[in-house]
């Protein structure tokens, strides 16, 4: 009697974390979907504060275009065979760059690292699609219009630092021209594979410089406004944070409304 009353309080127990665990996912599946019926309703009315009605189309058509063919403005770029899923893609509306109209910002970050990107899409005078920014989808926008957009690896010796690209809105232009790209040299990095190969019986590879690390910090800048292959000397922590603050300074980091690529989410914004 008493292994049968021990059972009924076992399978009991188990009803009650199993209906937990339902309610649990039910609650998840509730909130992802009131965080896209939300962005949906605050970028819906923003599109309608647009002053060129034909912006909404087009932005539409864009997502249409991703959604169902895989095709991307400037339009000779495609992806053929797409063997992910789209919809865990992400869009959101938003004038990221200050002049008064809202782009369209698209992140392919579903895909093989090669071909993920970032798109920022915004239209001319005439209603046609104009790509301000395209880019690896490892992106920091600040309040002020700077981008930073970080390197799809970071195996090198920058260690804790992840290098990124500086960018910069031109407003005659209406794009984005990239100020520098900033890389950095780990100490720690340095001793662990100096340390590897001294135990392997060879000669240290790599000098940490010293004599610019005048704070301490284990690392030091490589600041290279001619891009990537560019030569640079290096810089301390401090020299680094007045170069950035010149960019950025009280700028605060923003956080889009993005929202998954769905055909759900695509008339919630625009209407069906």
């Amino acid at each position: 009697m008493k292994k049968l009353q021990d059972d009924d309080h076992e399978r009991a127990g188990v009803k009650r974390i199993l209906s937990v665990l339902c309610m649990a996912v039910m609650l998840a599946g509730c909130s992802a979907q009131d965080a896209d019926t939300e962005s949906a309703a605050g970028q819906q009315e923003v599109l309608e504060t647009l002053e060129n009605a034909g912006v909404k189309q087009t932005y539409r058509v864009v997502l249409e275009d991703i959604y169902y063919e895989q095709k991307f403005p400037p339009y000779e770029r495609s992806i053929e065979n797409y063997d992910f899923d789209i919809t865990e893609n992400e869009f959101a509306i938003y004038d990221i760059d200050h002049d008064g109209r809202e782009e369209l910002v698209f992140l392919l970050t579903q895909s093989y690292t090669a071909t993920m990107f970032a798109s920022v899409y915004d239209c001319d005078s005439e209603g046609n699609i104009v790509e301000q920014f395209h880019g690896f989808p490892r992106l920091t926008f600040y309040s002020n219009g700077m981008i930073e957009v970080g390197i799809s690896h970071n195996q090198g010796h920058s260690g804790r630092f992840w290098p990124y690209t500086m960018y910069q809105y031109d407003a005659e232009t209406d794009s984005y021209n990239a100020v520098a790209y900033v890389e950095a040299v780990d100490k720690d990095v340095i001793d662990t594979i100096n340390s590897q190969l001294t135990e392997a019986g060879e000669e240290p590879a790599w000098d940490y410089p010293e004599e610019a690390d005048i704070s301490g910090s284990g690392l030091v800048y490589y600041i290279c406004p001619h891009g990537i292959e560019s030569d640079a000397e290096p810089a301390d922590v401090t020299e680094y944070n007045i170069w950035h603050d010149t960019y950025v300074g009280d700028a605060e980091i923003l956080d889009l409304p993005f929202m998954k690529l769905t055909e759900e989410n695509i008339n919630k914004v625009f209407g069906k």
